[in-house]
């Protein structure tokens, strides 16, 4: 489940926590939708900062090293302030789960 490219920029504690507010029947769809969450929001703000230039290049190396937390570094690279942005926009989306989950 945390093993992805941009998993220094998360505070996983806090993701823990938002599951554990799902009823017990309910963890592992809730999870799944956490971490879906997750990916596309890191995606969308990833190809937010990186020139239209760098798109294919990028969605190719996460075909390839999903996993890779050398990613971040490539991304960082080519778009300036772009893990900052991962990390603000993760904090949001984490906020925006637990709302709707308390």
């Amino acid at each position: 489940m945390r093993n992805v490219y941009y998993k220094p920029l998360v505070r996983w504690e806090l993701v823990d926590e938002i599951i554990l507010l799902a009823e017990p029947h309910e963890k592992e769809e809730v999870t799944k939708l956490v971490m879906g969450s997750l990916d596309h929001i890191v995606m969308e703000t990833i190809l937010l900062h990186l020139a239209k230039e760098h798109h294919e290049e990028f969605l190719e190396l996460c075909h390839e090293r999903y996993h890779d937390e050398t990613l971040l570094d490539w991304a960082g690279e080519k778009a300036e302030g772009v893990q900052e942005a991962i990390r603000l926009a993760i904090r949001e989306t984490k906020s925006s789960i637990r709302k709707l989950l308390e």
